[in-house]
Formats: C-alpha cells, sequence, structure tokens
C-alpha cells in the first residue's frame, strides 16, 4: 500500500459521528482508595491485632453496641495480594456498572454489601 493510494481513498471519517467519550469511573476511584487507606492502616499494625480491633466480631457488635465494625470489617484483607485482587475485580466491574447506571448507585451497592 502507497502513500498515493492512502491520499486517493474518500474521506468517510467526516460522515461518522464521533465515538463515545467512556466517562472516567470516579466513584470505583474513590471507594478503591478508601479502602486502600484502611489497607495502609492496616499494615501498620499487626494483622491479627487490625482484625481485633476493626473486624466484625458478633458478641462485640451484639453487647459492646460497637455497630461500626459492620462497614469496617468489611474493608480488611489479608494482605497485598488479596488488596490488588479485589481493586483490579471492582474497578473492572465498578467502571460497567458506573457506564450503565448511575454513579452514585455504586456506592449506595457498596453500602448495602456492607451490611449484608
Amino acid at each position: 500500500m502507497s502513500l498515493k493510494y492512502q491520499e486517493d481513498l474518500p474521506d468517510h471519517d467526516a460522515a461518522q459521528p464521533a465515538p463515545a467519550r467512556v466517562p472516567q469511573p470516579i466513584y470505583s476511584f474513590i471507594l478503591i482508595g478508601l479502602y486502600s487507606a484502611v489497607f495502609l492502616c492496616e499494615i501498620g499494625t499487626n494483622l491479627d491485632r487490625a482484625v481485633e480491633t476493626a473486624g466484625f466480631d458478633k458478641s462485640a457488635f451484639l453487647h459492646s453496641r460497637e455497630y461500626w465494625r459492620i462497614l469496617t470489617g468489611t474493608t480488611l484483607h489479608g494482605g497485598i495480594l488479596h488488596i490488588l485482587f479485589n481493586s483490579y475485580a471492582f474497578y473492572s466491574f465498578g467502571r460497567l456498572f458506573e457506564m450503565l447506571t448511575n454513579r452514585a448507585h455504586l456506592a449506595i451497592v457498596f453500602l448495602l454489601s456492607c451490611l449484608g
């Protein structure tokens, strides 16, 4: 194929609409950043200590009324590989979810899954 042949081709690009722009998955980035920050705090302490202080403990939840354990227990991760794979999966599905629905629905579904 020569350059002359390419110049002789008709310009069909002007008739085609511009490709749709895919929005950035903002809520996915925010949620990944938040539970990554929790993981960084978890790394600073011993894993057993982190699970003891922030993990979901049924007796502490019921008797001591530590209701915040529902949310913090879901953000704990067992290691760097665990959080990397979770972040990749969350980014992949979160990007699709944000593109197909309202962006704020991702945060709502994340919160409901934490409660579930």
